[in-house]
């Protein structure tokens, strides 16, 4: 949220008793757009709905919820806006225990009943600024990881994270894998758009995508339509079947209309663990890999190994009827060959699991076939020879 600069400083002071309110109030009336709770459930109901507050000045001694209570929940809480907001606790001469308690619990300052104006604004105008560069701060930071399209992390972000995912990686001596996805025909179909849609349409994306990454990864979106995911502790296995979940998610979600069908491709590259290769080799693996898999058409997914920066590239493996028709043409016969090894083992989980007599006549043909291959290549050799 950003706060006019020209607006009051919002102030919220707690307390159960209506004089101190009133007297509070006028103090600072002049100088600060001043709120009032009669009681703990007031105040957090207004904290709550308020972003607008700088700074709270709070009783300890309340009926029902008490100061103590407010600011456990204060520092308790997930959002930033609220967990960092400054807690004046108001306490009496006699309250040395209470102040300690409150400290233990995240108090930002203290302030002494009866108070006179100049104490009261002086600390109101010292926390509340400091609340307000906070803020500016906080929201700096943002602008520059944050994509204000998708909420997600920028190029920037995305390279810092790649940093320090790849310094664990090397440090434990665990894998890590790097997912490029690239949402096709996006900038084609935007082009047209309102940047509201198209802003709209990018926003989809992010969304389906985020809602298919593992909690530990890192998912950013790197340019329109592009997006990068971060996984660690993920083989290549695993990252493939990340990759593939993520084009299928793609696959399956329309925009808010209906109107547009969006489709993806994924590149996959799980670098060596060698401190020799370094972070853009890592990058640049990637993205070799996802101009490949972009270059296949819809679904398209590669997945490059590397070792010491070298990357060979793999599709996804097919099914057993996907291999049959690709034995069809020389070129689909060539493919199969990375796919063989994999293919040959699940038959063979297949023949364990069958029943002897069914198997049986199948690996008597195998074997006949197997024989009649040797003999052939055999031959072959010897009139090399």
């Amino acid at each position: 949220m950003q706060i006019d600069a020209g607006a009051l400083p919002r102030i919220l002071i707690v307390d159960d008793s209506r004089i101190v309110r009133v007297s509070a109030q006028k103090m600072l009336c002049d100088q600060f757009d001043v709120a009032v709770a009669e009681s703990g459930e007031t105040a957090w109901a207004r904290i709550n709905s308020d972003p607008g507050i700088l700074a709270v000045f709070t009783d300890l001694s309340m009926p029902g919820l008490d100061g103590d209570e407010v600011l456990r929940r204060i520092r308790a809480d997930e959002r930033e806006l609220i967990s960092g907001l400054p807690v004046i606790i108001v306490t009496g001469h006699d309250d040395e225990a209470a102040r300690e308690r409150a400290l233990a619990a995240g108090a930002t300052d203290f302030i002494i009943k009866p108070f006179d104006r100049a104490q009261l604004v002086a600390r109101a105008h010292a926390h509340a600024t400091h609340d307000r560069m906070r803020r500016k701060a906080t929201a700096l930071e943002k602008s520059q990881t944050q994509d204000t399209v998708t909420g997600l992390g920028n190029f920037r972000y995305f390279k810092s994270r790649l940093s320090a995912a790849r310094a664990y990686a090397l440090r434990h001596e665990r894998p890590m894998a790097l997912i490029r996805i690239d949402v096709a025909g996006i900038e084609e179909a935007t082009a047209g758009m309102t940047r509201a849609r198209a802003e709209q349409l990018l926003q989809q994306a992010g969304h389906v995508l985020a809602h298919q990454v593992r909690e530990e990864d890192v998912l950013a979106h790197l340019a329109p339509g592009r997006f990068a995911a971060i996984c660690p502790n993920c083989t290549a296995e695993g990252a493939q079947r990340l990759a593939q979940r993520l084009i299928e998610a793609v696959g399956d979600a329309a925009d808010a209309d209906g109107e547009y069908v969006l489709a993806a491709t994924a590149g996959v590259h799980v670098p060596a663990n060698d401190s020799r290769v370094d972070l853009q080799t890592v990058y640049d693996a990637t993205r070799t890999a996802a101009d490949e898999a972009r270059a296949r058409g819809q679904g398209g997914l590669v997945v490059a190994a590397g070792e010491h920066g070298t990357t060979s590239a793999t599709e996804t493996e097919p099914t057993l009827d996907e291999a049959l028709a690709m034995l069809a043409t020389a070129e689909g016969t060539e493919r199969l060959r990375a796919h063989m090894p994999a293919l040959l083992e699940r038959c063979a989980r297949l023949f364990e699991a069958a029943p002897r007599d069914v198997a049986a006549p199948v690996v008597e043909r195998l074997r006949r076939r197997i024989g009649r291959q040797a003999e052939t290549s055999a031959g072959h050799r010897s009139g090399r020879d």
